[in-house]
This record gives C-alpha cells, sequence and structure tokens, in this order.
C-alpha cells in the first residue's frame, strides 16, 4: 500500500474547498429570487402649477405630475404665462382590484380640477421583476373606461386604450405620458412589444413559402426572419429553411449530426 503524496494532498484541499463553496450557497442555483413588491390601494392629493411638478407615492406607487410646461417629477422655472394649477387626487388600487379588472399591472384613477391635461409619470421599480420576457420593458400606460373600478367584471368595462403619447424610461424604471385627461381611469400594463423587441404572434402563412419536387419527392419550406435595423450599411437577410430532401440517404455509418437549429433544418 503506497504512502500519500503531494499530489493526493492537494486533490483533499480541493475537495475541501468544493464542499465548502457549495454549503456555503455560493452556486448558481442558490440565487436569491427577485423580491417583487405590488402597490397597495392607496390615494394621495397632488397640486401642480405650470411652473412645479409634483411627487407622491399613493399605495407605495411612485407617480409624478405636472400641468402643461412642466415635465412629470422636474421642476422648470416659471414663465410669464399665467399659472393654471391642476389639482389632481389620485386612487391606486391594489393588485388584486387590477386582476380583477383584466390588469396584470396597476390600475390607477385621476380625478382632478382646474387643468384639463397633465404629464404624468409612473414608477414601476418594485415589480419590475414580476415577470420574464422582458416584461417590465414592454409597460405602458393605457385608459380603461370609467365603470372599470365600479364594474371590473362587465367585458366592456375591461377595454385598454393605448394612451399614445406613452414612453417607458428603461434606465429610470418610469413610464411617463403627456397631456393626460385628469379625469381618467388608466393603467400600467405590458404591450406585445417594447424596447427590446417584440413578443407578438408571429405570422407564418403570410411570409412563408414552400416548395415540392414532384421528380425527387422533395419538400423544402423557409421562413424570413425580422432582424433589428442597422446603424449604417445594409440589412442582414436572415431565414429559417427546412429541406426534406436533405434526410434523405442518412443511414447509421454517416454523420447523422444535425444543425443547430434541427434535423433537416438551416438558418441562412
Amino acid at each position: 500500500m503506497r504512502g500519500a503524496t503531494k499530489d493526493d494532498a492537494s486533490l483533499v484541499a480541493s475537495s475541501k474547498v468544493s464542499t465548502q463553496a457549495r454549503s456555503s450557497g455560493s452556486s448558481l442555483g442558490d440565487a436569491a429570487p427577485t423580491v417583487v413588491t405590488w402597490p397597495s390601494a392607496g390615494s394621495a392629493h397632488l397640486l401642480a402649477g405650470q411652473g412645479r411638478a409634483a411627487t407622491a407615492a399613493p399605495g407605495g406607487l411612485s407617480v409624478g405630475l405636472a400641468s402643461e410646461g412642466a415635465s412629470a417629477g422636474v421642476s422648470v422655472q416659471r414663465s410669464a404665462v399665467p399659472e393654471v394649477t391642476a389639482g389632481v387626487d389620485v386612487q391606486v388600487l391594489d393588485h388584486a382590484a387590477a386582476l380583477a379588472a383584466g390588469v396584470d399591472g396597476v390600475v390607477l384613477s385621476l380625478a382632478g380640477s382646474g387643468a384639463a391635461a397633465v404629464d404624468l409619470s409612473v414608477g414601476y421599480s418594485g415589480f419590475a421583476g414580476a415577470y420574464g420576457g422582458d416584461w417590465a420593458s414592454r409597460l405602458r400606460l393605457v385608459q380603461l373606461p370609467a365603470c372599470a373600478v365600479s364594474d371590473p367584471s362587465n367585458p366592456d368595462c375591461r377595454t385598454q386604450t393605448p394612451v399614445a403619447s406613452s414612453v417607458n424610461d428603461a434606465s429610470t424604471q418610469t413610464v411617463s405620458a403627456q397631456q393626460v385627461s385628469t379625469s381618467a381611469v388608466l393603467a400600467l400594463t405590458a404591450g406585445p412589444s417594447g424596447g427590446s423587441g417584440s413578443w407578438s404572434a408571429t405570422p407564418l402563412s403570410a411570409s412563408a413559402s414552400w416548395q415540392v419536387n414532384n421528380q425527387a419527392g422533395d419538400f423544402s419550406w423557409s421562413y424570413p426572419l425580422t432582424v433589428p435595423a442597422t446603424q449604417g450599411g445594409p440589412t442582414p437577410s436572415v431565414s429559417l429553411t427546412y429541406d426534406a430532401g436533405s434526410l434523405d440517404g442518412k443511414i447509421a455509418t454517416t454523420n447523422n449530426q444535425s444543425s443547430w437549429v434541427g434535423d433537416g433544418w438551416n438558418l441562412d
């Protein structure tokens, strides 16, 4: 029986280090889950003038208001134009009430006097990690019928109309919109697309093409892929193609390794 060597000691030490790393929870599988904090029900009264903005956090939701001439959440210098003060009551529903209204996000209502429209900003940092698929970057403001709060189960009260001026700033995790009515029910919910791309359904029939070779019995199919626009130069052409004939003749003695997109498929 041989004696212990330096290599054996190194192997034992390495094993101890690996065991300690596993016990300390340093592996990727032990990463802490993302904390998601949905706003609770709450309300606040915000008073914003032309030269100043107002912010509050009803129910824990960061909300900023500004009358025309000031960005929501940012003060600007007063102008010579007579000031119009906007007093707005902001009511935020809890997440359960939002789900009841068909919104997997946040619902808030505005009721104000003075200015007919204000600039609005809503922060979503507390629940940015609620879902995957670039959900946070696809958040936008939509307007709901007034009955969405009082009769949320009514299908007619669930119609969502996107706010045209809605802008999602992923760097500050804020969605803002200009000239929002001070008498409106709004929702912060994800749309089909955002700054990171589109998650809308991909049409298959309109752009896909296929061919059949009656003599060889071959079938081929291709589908062009949408690619981001380039800053300069031509836009690349990328498509998925399938060729049934490429599978013919493959037997146990040939190299039958498939492409990285599947047997018979290619990314061209």
